[in-house]
C-alpha cells in the first residue's frame, strides 16, 4: 500500500519538517475530538447569539469572547499534545511561506482597491481600542487554528482529501454569521452569498487546513494572521464589489494551495500521482465557478440572460440563453433587442421607435405582443443582444426552481 503524498515530508524545495512522534494516545485524549467539535460549535453560538444578547459591547468583545476562544484553544491544545501520535513540526521556512501566502492575498485586494477605491475601516484605531481588538483577534486565531490543526491531525493522515474537505467546511460554516444564513430567502440571495462569502471562505479554509496538516497550527496561524492583521490594523480597506471579492478571495488561496502542492515531494507510484493532483482537480472547478459569477454580473462587458417568457417568440423562446453587451444609448438602433429591468425582472424586447425630444427615449415591444411598452429612458438600457444560444438556459431554470422549492419548504 502506498503512502499518500500529503502525509509525506516536503522535499528539498521546501524542507517541511518530519513528524514529531509522541506516545500513543490513550484514555480520554484518544477521543478528544468528540469534545473539540461540539466546543467549536458552542463557541460559535455563544459569540454570535448568546453573548450579544446578555452582555454590553465592550464586555462581550474584549472579555467574554476572548475567554471563550481561549477555552477552545486550551482544549484543542490538550488534544493536539496528548491525543495525536504524530504531529508535524513547524519549520521556519514553512512558516515564512505561510506568511508570504497571506501577504500575497492581501496584495491582491490592495491592487484591486487601487482600481475600485478604498473605504474607511469599520474598526477603531485608537491605541486602547486597537489593543483590545488585537487581543480578540489573537485569541480567536489561537482557538480556531489549534482546533483546526488537532482535527485535521485526527483524520487527515489517513484520509487527507476527506479530512481537508470536512474540516474546511466546518470552519467555513462557523465563519458565516447566523444573520447572513437566515437572510437566504431567494435563489439570488443564495447565489450572492455563495460568491461573496462561502466560496472565498471555503478556499481560504482549505489553504489554512492544508498548512495545518503539513506544518501544524503555527503554519495556519501565520497565514491567517497576515490576513487578520491587515483587516484589523489598516485604517482604510478596499471597497470592492462582491463579485470582485469572490474572484480575488478565491484566487489567492487557489494559487497558495498550488504553490504548497508544488513544494511537496513528487510521488513515484501511480496511485500517489493520482492522489497528488487533487488540489488542482477540486480547485479548478471552484475557480471556474467564481469566473462564472463574474461573467453573470457583467464584469467582463458581456452578460448572460435567460429567457423565461414568451413575449419574444419565435426569435427568443423560454429556456434560451442570450448574451448581451454593454452599449451606449446613442448606439441603439431601431430593430435592436435590448435588455432593461422592470422591477426585479430582466426584460428583452425589441426597439420599435426612438424619440429625440427633451431627452432620449426608446419605445420597445415584444415580437409576440400587440402593444408597445411604456417609453424607456436612455439610462434604463442595460445592454444589447448579440448572441442567442437556444435551450442552454434550461439547466439554470431547473436549478433555480429547485432552490426555490427547497427554500419554500424550509420557510414553511
Amino acid at each position: 500500500m502506498t503512502e499518500s503524498i500529503l502525509s509525506r515530508p516536503v522535499g528539498r524545495q521546501l524542507a517541511n519538517p518530519p513528524l514529531t512522534m509522541a506516545a500513543a494516545p490513550d484514555g480520554v485524549w484518544r477521543w478528544a475530538w468528540v469534545m473539540v467539535v461540539p466546543a467549536v460549535v458552542a463557541v460559535y453560538l455563544l459569540v454570535n447569539l448568546r453573548f450579544p444578547q446578555i452582555l454590553p459591547g465592550g464586555l462581550n468583545i474584549y472579555v467574554a469572547q476572548p475567554a471563550a476562544w481561549t477555552g477552545l484553544a486550551l482544549l484543542a491544545l490538550l488534544g493536539w499534545r496528548y491525543g495525536l501520535q504524530a504531529r508535524p513540526a513547524s519549520h521556519p521556512r514553512f512558516l515564512a511561506l505561510a506568511v508570504l501566502l497571506g501577504a500575497f492575498q492581501v496584495s491582491l485586494m490592495v491592487l484591486a482597491g487601487l482600481g475600485f477605491g478604498f473605504g474607511y475601516s469599520p474598526y477603531g484605531h485608537q491605541p486602547d481600542v486597537l489593543a483590545g481588538n488585537l487581543v480578540y483577534v489573537a485569541t480567536m486565531l489561537a482557538g480556531i487554528e489549534l482546533a483546526r490543526a488537532y482535527l485535521i491531525g485526527v483524520v487527515g493522515r489517513a484520509r487527507p482529501l476527506a479530512g481537508l474537505l470536512l474540516v474546511s467546511l466546518l470552519f467555513t460554516l462557523i465563519s458565516i454569521p447566523p444573520g447572513q444564513l437566515s437572510g437566504l430567502t431567494t435563489p439570488l440571495s443564495v447565489f450572492q452569498m455563495s460568491g461573496e462569502s462561502f466560496l472565498p471562505l471555503m478556499a481560504q479554509n482549505l489553504l489554512a487546513t492544508l498548512l495545518a496538516l503539513l506544518g501544524g497550527p503555527l503554519a495556519s496561524i501565520a497565514y491567517r494572521g497576515a490576513l487578520e492583521a491587515y483587516e484589523w490594523t489598516s485604517p482604510i480597506l478596499p471597497d470592492l464589489p462582491w463579485a470582485m471579492i469572490s474572484l480575488l478571495g478565491t484566487l489567492g488561496p487557489v494559487v497558495g494551495m498550488l504553490i504548497v502542492q508544488g513544494h511537496v515531494s513528487a510521488p513515484s507510484a501511480p496511485s500517489e500521482r493520482r492522489a497528488s493532483r487533487w488540489p488542482s482537480a477540486w480547485l479548478a472547478p471552484a475557480f471556474l465557478g467564481v469566473l462564472m459569477i463574474w461573467f453573470n454580473q457583467g464584469l467582463f462587458g458581456v452578460r448572460p440572460t435567460i429567457v423565461s417568457g414568451v413575449s419574444m417568440n419565435p426569435i427568443l423562446q423560454a429556456g434560451d440563453l442570450v448574451l448581451t453587451v454593454d452599449v451606449a444609448p446613442e448606439e441603439v438602433a431601431v430593430g435592436d433587442i435590448i435588455r432593461f429591468r422592470s422591477g426585479e425582472v430582466d426584460i428583452l424586447h425589441r426597439v420599435v421607435e426612438i424619440r429625440h425630444g427633451g431627452s432620449l427615449e426608446f419605445v420597445t415591444r415584444g415580437d409576440a405582443n400587440n402593444v408597445n411598452d411604456p417609453p424607456l429612458a436612455a439610462s434604463a438600457v442595460e445592454g444589447r443582444v448579440v448572441k442567442v444560444l437556444p435551450g442552454l438556459g434550461w439547466p439554470s431554470i431547473a436549478v433555480r426552481l429547485g432552490l426555490q422549492w427547497v427554500l419554500d419548504r424550509v420557510a414553511s
